[in-house]
């Protein structure tokens, strides 16, 4: 399994934003950082995440998976930190 921010920015949202954040979290176990970035703990590996997404991207738009790894420092809900902690890897 791995874990990876996958983050994004849509030239217009309101086409598609909600159909990509609904593929992202049926990839895996997921925690929202903020509405374009998300945390996806995934056995996908990296290029077949980004090849799942980019589907419904439109040429203007930006989307990054990036991987996530120990240690890591933030601010965020307890939930969300509780949820890092558990998943990411050293």
């Amino acid at each position: 399994m791995f874990v990876f921010l996958v983050t994004f920015a849509l030239e217009t949202p309101e086409d598609n934003m909600k159909t990509l954040v609904e593929m992202i979290q049926s990839q895996g176990d997921w925690g929202r950082i903020s509405n374009v970035a998300y945390a996806l703990h995934t056995p996908l590996s990296q290029q077949n995440l980004f090849e799942s997404l980019a589907p419904v991207l439109k040429e203007e738009d930006v989307l990054y998976v990036v991987p996530l790894r120990r240690p890591f420092v933030g601010k965020g809900p307890a939930e969300l930190d509780k949820w890092l902690d558990e998943v990411l890897p050293y």
